[in-house]
């Protein structure tokens, strides 16, 4: 879909040609029968492309299925039905810490409901509800500013059997550890702002999911760093109410063991923190906050993807390919002692 493009991938490290712009959709399995890229307009929805590219788009039925727009005299129609290609990264979710909406521990992430358009999936926050709903073996996490990757990092799923919306609406007991461990590949863009104190890419270690305590929670942290005083499990018991732990969706004053939010405390993302730090005093990313927290730095969107096929070679291949630097790439998959992997270098023809 063109809305989930990542404008940042650079095939002349592969094929020692010119910098193209890839999608992550167009990553297939097998070759698709639908031509182009599904309407952004909902289901059943071909007519709204009657004087935009009507052959070079698909829709969803509303009964299952999908099916290629096509002219019938001056209308675009659903034509025939067709088969949607099979991905081997699909968006999930998409968190932009300053678009102005809410996105902290009481917000949509155990709603199984979709937020935002096609159009703006990777520019404002968006959630895919039925990809929410769908198992997958990895996630990644990808730190894009303007649709251009600054950062990516790849976990193997401890319960694959679960979807990411079940996880997230897990909040009783909660505190899961849901990876297998450390990233299994990881990227970071050398010099880019946050380095040192983004959630995601400043810590390491396992990946927590519905990490409350006391009043307090975050839907994504880190196991390691992103409390500033050591590893989740023992840094941060369920009833220490400190408000150290820094991650993506969090919260400082709610019932976070049911899911809550508070109107004063919420937030989109905070920054990791190298002591303790209590409410207003904590430093925040961006301007997606309550009232009883300030402005911070923003470091861009960061976008939630899943697959299931990164054993097969493809899940790798795609991933490199949310990578574009503008120059030399090194990319060191640096798995913090869990499951070390191989460096690889790609470099950019003149």
């Amino acid at each position: 879909m063109a809305a989930r493009v990542l404008t940042c991938l650079s095939w002349t490290a592969i094929f020692g040609a010119r910098t193209l712009a890839m999608k992550i959709q167009s990553q297939t399995d097998e070759t698709p029968s639908c031509k182009g890229t599904e309407s952004p307009h909902g289901h059943t929805s071909c007519e709204p492309m009657v004087n935009n590219d009507c052959e070079g788009h698909f829709t969803k039925l509303d009964k299952g299925g999908y099916a290629q727009c096509g002219k019938s005299g001056p209308n675009c129609l659903a034509i025939k039905l067709c088969e949607k290609k099979k991905t081997v990264w699909t968006l999930a979710l998409n968190l932009n810490p300053s678009d102005g909406h809410n996105f902290g521990y009481g917000g949509p992430w155990a709603q199984d409901t979709a937020l935002g358009t096609e159009a703006e999936a990777l520019d404002k926050d968006f959630k895919d509800k039925d990809v929410m709903k769908t198992k997958a073996k990895y996630l990644a996490i990808a730190r894009h500013m303007d649709k251009k990757c600054e950062a990516v990092r790849v976990w193997e799923l401890k319960e694959p059997e679960k979807s990411l919306l079940e996880l997230f609406q897990d909040h009783d007991p909660g505190r899961r550890d849901a990876s297998t461990g450390g990233p299994v590949f990881e990227y970071k863009k050398a010099g880019m702002s946050g380095s040192d104190t983004d959630p995601i890419f400043a810590t390491k270690g396992r990946l927590m999911v519905n990490w409350w305590y006391g009043n307090n929670g975050a839907r994504i942290a880190l196991e390691d760093g992103s409390h500033y005083n050591g590893l989740l499990p023992q840094a941060s018991p369920k009833n220490r109410n400190d408000d150290d732990v820094h991650g993506l969706g969090n919260e400082f004053g709610a019932n976070t063991q049911a899911g809550q939010g508070s109107g004063s405390w919420w937030h989109d993302a905070a920054q990791k923190m190298t002591g303790d730090c209590w409410g207003t005093n904590c430093k925040m990313i961006g301007k997606d906050h309550g009232t009883g927290l300030r402005d911070g730095d923003y470091y861009g969107n960061y976008a939630i993807y899943l697959s299931s096929v990164w054993e097969s070679g493809k899940g790798a291949l795609a991933m490199k390919q949310l990578i574009y630097a503008g120059r030399v790439l090194n990319i060191s998959v640096k798995t913090h002692g869990y499951r070390p992997r191989q460096s690889e270098r790609l470099k950019d023809s003149p």
